[in-house]
């Protein structure tokens, strides 16, 4: 895998979980879970302070956002000198995950996604469509003669995911808690958790995408283990997820702020009339 293959790896990984990775050394001390002043508890009730294990921390986080399965979010994805923002909503609800979300890539421009009944819509950036009156282009995963299917099956494997209970519950089997601190984002009381995972483990199972072959490659760049700095308020909602890792000396930091948890959510499909034929097709 050349430099550029594994940078996209990098990226890749980044984006899996709409927060990233990070890898190298761990913040904190080992085997010193609970610094400073936070209360340790595995019970799931709000506000009663940081939790000691990532299962602990996972099981509330389900209990709490149960009912408040939606939220804004906005990501800022930095890499290769480059920087991607995006915002936009989700409803978490597995399969029938939706999204719309508007994302601003350099050199390219705008671009807006949705997920609807596991269809991902695409409007190309102003002026880049065949046909200006068909911005959008429609890509179904179990469409094999769609060019872009394979690819972006995986895309919506990966929105799926991108549930932060999801999220937890993974970690919880392959990572631990390495630092916990209070700390506050926007004004908002919250526990900050470093949760170290080992690499290897994560691509055992594959259920954050992650697939031994990518693990490969990355390990022998250097990486062992990825990091994640994950903020959770006094609702036990998540606030805030970031990360940072370093391929081939390319920098790659992601940061992703959950917002508004359980305002309702509703995504459209595009009007049939303005989604367009891929190009070539």
């Amino acid at each position: 895998m050349g430099k550029t293959k594994l940078l996209v790896a990098g990226l890749a990984l980044a984006g899996l979980t709409l927060a990233g990775c990070g890898g190298g050394e761990t913040p904190g001390v080992a085997g010193t879970p609970n610094p400073g002043n936070a209360t340790t508890t595995a019970a799931g009730d709000a506000g009663t302070g940081a939790f000691d294990s990532i299962k602990a921390l996972s099981d509330a986080v389900t209990a709490k956002s149960s009912d408040a399965q939606s939220a804004k979010m906005t990501m800022k994805t930095s890499a290769a000198g480059q920087n991607i923002n995006a915002e936009g909503e989700f409803r978490f609800a597995g399969a029938d995950t939706v999204m719309n979300m508007t994302m601003e890539v350099p050199g390219f421009g705008e671009m807006e996604m949705r997920l609807v009944e596991g269809i991902m819509y695409i409007k190309m950036p102003a002026g880049s469509a065949p046909d200006s009156t068909k911005p959008w282009l429609k890509i179904d995963p179990s469409d094999s003669s769609n060019p872009m299917a394979a690819q972006m099956g995986s895309l919506l494997d990966t929105a799926e995911k991108a549930d932060p209970r999801n999220m937890l519950e993974e970690f919880a089997k392959v990572g631990e808690i390495k630092d916990v601190k209070s700390d506050t984002i926007d004004g908002q009381d919250t526990q900050k958790y470093t949760i170290e995972l080992e690499l290897a483990k994560l691509a055992e199972d594959n259920n954050l995408g992650i697939d031994k072959a990518t693990a490969a490659e990355l390990e022998k760049a250097g990486m062992k283990t990825i990091v994640y700095d994950v903020w959770v308020n006094d609702d036990n909602l998540p606030v805030r997820i970031v990360s940072e890792m370093t391929v081939q000396n390319q920098d790659v930091k992601v940061q992703v702020d959950y917002s508004d948890w359980g305002v309702p959510v509703d995504v459209e499909a595009p009007a049939a009339s303005e989604i367009g034929e891929f190009p070539g097709n």
